[in-house]
């Protein structure tokens, strides 16, 4: 948790810095893209995209416990 407050502080100061030089134009328009990448969707997109998303990570915890049983009983 310490890492993830770390993180956030030194993002902040970054983009704090860059408000107030003269890279903020720059910088402003990749921010903004940044946090709205997604919000052209609508809630069912959105919903339907975070369904695909949990299906291929059960698919791939599924296959890595798979393999994992599999190695497991091959080394008996």
């Amino acid at each position: 948790m310490e890492e993830l407050a770390a993180l956030a502080a030194s993002g902040t100061t970054s983009l704090v810095g860059l408000m107030v030089s003269g890279s903020w134009n720059h910088a402003r328009e990749r921010v903004g893209r940044f946090f709205a990448r997604d919000i052209y969707l609508s809630g069912r997109e959105l919903a339907d995209k975070l369904a695909r998303g949990m299906e291929h990570i059960h698919a791939w915890r599924i296959q890595a416990l798979t393999r994992d049983v599999s190695a497991g009983e091959a080394g008996r």
